[in-house]
Protein backbone atom coordinates (compact mmCIF):
# COMPACT_ATOMS: atom_id res chain seq x y z
CA UNK A 1 0.00 0.00 0.00
CA UNK A 2 2.44 2.52 0.63
CA UNK A 3 4.55 1.58 -2.07
CA UNK A 4 1.35 2.63 -4.68
CA UNK A 5 0.95 5.63 -2.13
CA UNK A 6 4.83 6.69 -3.58
CA UNK A 7 4.14 5.75 -6.60
CA UNK A 8 1.02 8.00 -7.04
CA UNK A 9 2.76 11.33 -5.29
CA UNK A 10 5.53 10.44 -7.69
CA UNK A 11 3.61 10.33 -10.91
CA UNK A 12 1.65 13.69 -9.67
CA UNK A 13 4.97 15.33 -8.74
CA UNK A 14 6.26 14.78 -12.25
CA UNK A 15 3.22 16.37 -13.90
CA UNK A 16 3.34 19.56 -12.16
CA UNK A 17 6.66 19.38 -12.99
CA UNK A 18 5.96 19.10 -16.18
CA UNK A 19 3.79 21.62 -16.49
CA UNK A 20 5.32 23.88 -14.86
CA UNK A 21 8.49 23.32 -17.66
CA UNK A 22 5.94 23.81 -20.45
CA UNK A 23 4.89 26.88 -19.55
CA UNK A 24 8.66 28.02 -19.52
CA UNK A 25 9.26 27.23 -23.07
CA UNK A 26 6.27 28.62 -24.38
CA UNK A 27 6.72 31.82 -26.31
CA UNK A 28 4.73 34.56 -24.74
CA UNK A 29 4.64 37.62 -27.08
CA UNK A 30 3.21 40.48 -26.22
CA UNK A 31 3.61 42.21 -29.72
CA UNK A 32 4.81 44.93 -31.16
CA UNK A 33 3.01 48.16 -30.33
CA UNK A 34 3.04 50.60 -33.41
CA UNK A 35 3.53 53.81 -31.71
CA UNK A 36 6.62 52.80 -29.51
CA UNK A 37 9.71 54.52 -30.21
CA UNK A 38 12.70 53.08 -29.56
CA UNK A 39 15.96 55.15 -29.07
CA UNK A 40 19.01 53.13 -31.09
CA UNK A 41 21.68 55.98 -30.38
CA UNK A 42 21.18 58.85 -27.76
CA UNK A 43 24.06 61.59 -27.41
CA UNK A 44 26.33 59.10 -28.64
CA UNK A 45 29.90 60.93 -29.39
CA UNK A 46 31.91 58.09 -30.31
CA UNK A 47 31.99 55.58 -32.88
CA UNK A 48 30.83 51.83 -32.59
CA UNK A 49 27.56 49.98 -31.53
CA UNK A 50 25.63 50.28 -29.18
CA UNK A 51 22.54 48.13 -26.61
CA UNK A 52 20.19 46.05 -28.30
CA UNK A 53 16.76 46.57 -28.25
CA UNK A 54 14.56 43.50 -27.63
CA UNK A 55 11.28 44.50 -29.72
CA UNK A 56 9.09 41.81 -28.19
CA UNK A 57 8.42 39.95 -31.37
CA UNK A 58 8.63 40.37 -34.72
CA UNK A 59 8.29 43.28 -36.71
CA UNK A 60 9.36 44.41 -40.66
CA UNK A 61 8.98 47.64 -41.11
CA UNK A 62 10.24 50.66 -39.10
CA UNK A 63 10.50 54.68 -39.82
CA UNK A 64 13.68 56.02 -38.32
CA UNK A 65 15.29 59.41 -37.69
CA UNK A 66 18.28 60.56 -36.98
CA UNK A 67 19.77 63.64 -35.84
CA UNK A 68 23.03 65.71 -34.52
CA UNK A 69 24.06 68.21 -32.23
CA UNK A 70 26.98 70.04 -31.33
CA UNK A 71 29.94 70.66 -34.02
CA UNK A 72 28.50 71.12 -37.34
CA UNK A 73 30.18 67.49 -39.20
CA UNK A 74 29.59 67.84 -43.09
CA UNK A 75 28.18 64.14 -42.89
CA UNK A 76 27.00 61.72 -40.20
CA UNK A 77 26.75 57.69 -41.56
CA UNK A 78 24.79 55.39 -38.92
CA UNK A 79 23.29 51.91 -39.60
CA UNK A 80 20.73 50.23 -38.15
CA UNK A 81 21.18 46.60 -37.26
CA UNK A 82 19.16 43.70 -36.70
CA UNK A 83 18.02 39.86 -36.32
CA UNK A 84 15.61 37.98 -35.97
CA UNK A 85 17.83 36.04 -32.96
CA UNK A 86 20.63 37.53 -30.73
CA UNK A 87 23.95 37.40 -31.48
CA UNK A 88 25.35 38.71 -35.36
CA UNK A 89 23.21 42.08 -35.93
CA UNK A 90 24.08 42.53 -39.85
CA UNK A 91 22.91 45.94 -40.97
CA UNK A 92 19.41 46.33 -42.57
CA UNK A 93 20.29 50.08 -43.94
CA UNK A 94 22.71 52.34 -44.08
CA UNK A 95 21.71 56.64 -43.99
CA UNK A 96 24.01 59.41 -44.62
CA UNK A 97 22.90 62.20 -42.99
CA UNK A 98 24.31 65.79 -44.10
CA UNK A 99 24.57 69.50 -42.46
CA UNK A 100 22.47 70.50 -45.56
CA UNK A 101 19.47 67.90 -44.37
CA UNK A 102 19.12 70.85 -41.37
CA UNK A 103 20.28 68.37 -38.79
CA UNK A 104 17.31 66.12 -39.60
CA UNK A 105 16.82 62.74 -41.69
CA UNK A 106 14.05 60.46 -41.55
CA UNK A 107 13.83 57.09 -43.52
CA UNK A 108 12.02 53.63 -43.92
CA UNK A 109 13.20 50.33 -43.62
CA UNK A 110 10.74 47.46 -45.50
CA UNK A 111 10.72 43.96 -45.54
CA UNK A 112 13.41 43.31 -43.26
CA UNK A 113 11.99 41.03 -39.88
CA UNK A 114 13.59 41.26 -37.01
CA UNK A 115 13.07 41.15 -33.06
CA UNK A 116 16.20 43.10 -32.14
CA UNK A 117 17.57 46.08 -33.12
CA UNK A 118 20.63 48.48 -32.78
CA UNK A 119 22.32 51.80 -33.78
CA UNK A 120 25.73 51.60 -35.27
CA UNK A 121 27.34 55.42 -35.26
CA UNK A 122 30.12 54.27 -38.01
CA UNK A 123 31.34 57.77 -38.63
CA UNK A 124 31.64 61.26 -39.89
CA UNK A 125 33.35 64.32 -41.84
CA UNK A 126 34.02 66.92 -40.13
CA UNK A 127 33.45 68.92 -36.62
CA UNK A 128 34.62 67.75 -33.71
CA UNK A 129 34.71 65.38 -31.20
CA UNK A 130 31.83 67.39 -29.29
CA UNK A 131 29.39 66.06 -32.13
CA UNK A 132 26.04 64.02 -30.59
CA UNK A 133 23.89 61.90 -32.80
CA UNK A 134 21.07 60.52 -31.92
CA UNK A 135 18.90 57.85 -33.87
CA UNK A 136 15.07 56.18 -33.03
CA UNK A 137 13.35 54.05 -34.58
CA UNK A 138 9.84 52.79 -34.57
CA UNK A 139 7.91 49.52 -36.15
CA UNK A 140 5.53 50.16 -38.31
CA UNK A 141 1.97 48.12 -39.48
CA UNK A 142 1.87 47.64 -43.75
Amino acid sequence: MKIKLIAWLFIIGIVCLGTAYADQLSVKSPGIVPEATNVLLNKVTSTGVQQVVDLGATATNFTCACDFSGAAPISVVVYLEGAIYPGVYPAIASQTVTYSDIHSWEFHVTDKPVRYLRGNYVSKVGGDATTAVFMTCTAVQK
